[in-house]
């Protein structure tokens, strides 16, 4: 037990100095915040209000999802730390986010046709 709490305390330490260091990550994480926190407001919206437009429902939440996927994706694909180790060395950053910002419209395309 005192190793995990030690654990958490070093990773909390580590995201904590790159996110003061990177304003491209500070701007990536502020809006994955931003798609759970909608997220979360779409799941309790058909808590207390109900599943009439159930397509309306499932498409916002799917889009929640399928964004915030992408934009981890695109984290570790921009970070520094991931770039200087060379793990995605055949990627470069502008390649990275042309294929965030392709993707991203194939998603909300599909979504605006599930909707209806």
């Amino acid at each position: 037990l005192h190793d995990f709490q030690s654990l958490i305390v070093i990773t909390y330490k580590n995201y904590l100095n790159d996110f003061n260091s990177n304003l491209n990550l500070q701007i990536i994480d502020t809006f994955l915040l931003y798609l759970v926190i909608i997220g979360i407001l779409n799941f309790s919206f058909v808590l207390i209000q109900g599943t009439y437009p159930f397509n309306a429902f499932l498409s916002s939440f799917i889009l929640c999802v399928g964004q915030f996927v992408l934009t981890i994706s695109l984290r570790l694909q921009t970070s520094l730390e991931n770039i200087n180790n060379k793990i995605f060395k055949f990627i470069s950053v502008k390649r990275s986010i042309a294929d965030y910002v392709f993707t991203s419209l194939i998603l909300h395309f599909i979504v605006f046709h599930f909707m209806n």
